[in-house]
């Protein structure tokens, strides 16, 4: 057991002393390692406040529904008319609201069903993907949201809507480094 802890603090000097070393001998450096620390917590703590409030919003908005909707209406087909899209577009958002209150009352696991029979029928849907990833970021299923970030973000990527990829690259990348250095690669390609 001291053996364990003694190598763990001789690697922490040894690191420590590396990292004072570079920053001595390179300025750039320390204000690369600075500025990149800031910007990844600064990025954290804004996905964190964004699920917060994303799922406070819904506890406070939705009074829990008795018999939440089970099937999700699908999305418009190409060539509907405005009263079928209308029709469509009000079942998905009743089916959106019932895995809300799903949420709200307590039952995450209805609110996942939900969620995902909404994404099967409506699969371009980054707000729900988006609310599906929270719950599970919120539930502390880290892996389960990266995935779900992620296939958001590459969805917004297709719409060309970079700035909502960016939001979603920080918490990616913290649920799954794999998938976060994916989604930096091709952020990095877009201009």
């Amino acid at each position: 057991m001291l053996a364990w802890i003694g190598t763990r603090l001789f690697y922490a000097a040894l690191f420590f002393l590396i990292g004072v070393w570079a920053a001595t001998v390179s300025p750039r450096l320390r204000h690369l390692v600075h500025r990149s620390g800031d910007v990844g917590a600064q990025s954290v703590e804004q996905m964190k406040i964004w699920t917060n409030s994303t799922l406070a919003s819904t506890e406070r908005s939705l009074a829990p529904s008795p018999e939440p909707a089970t099937k999700p209406a699908p999305a418009a087909p190409a060539g509907a008319t405005t009263e079928e899209t209308k029709r469509i577009e009000a079942a998905r958002t009743a089916s959106v609201a019932a895995a809300r209150a799903a949420y709200a009352r307590g039952d995450a696991t209805e609110a996942i069903n939900l969620y995902r029979a909404v994404l099967k029928d409506n699969p371009d849907d980054v707000a729900a993907r988006g609310e599906l990833g929270n719950i599970y970021f919120a539930s502390g299923r880290r892996r389960d949201a990266a995935q779900i970030y992620h296939e958001a973000a590459l969805i917004s990527l297709a719409h060309n809507d970079v700035a909502n990829a960016r939001k979603l690259a920080p918490a990616i990348a913290e649920g799954d480094s794999s998938l976060g250095a994916d989604i930096y690669r091709r952020l990095s390609s877009v201009h």
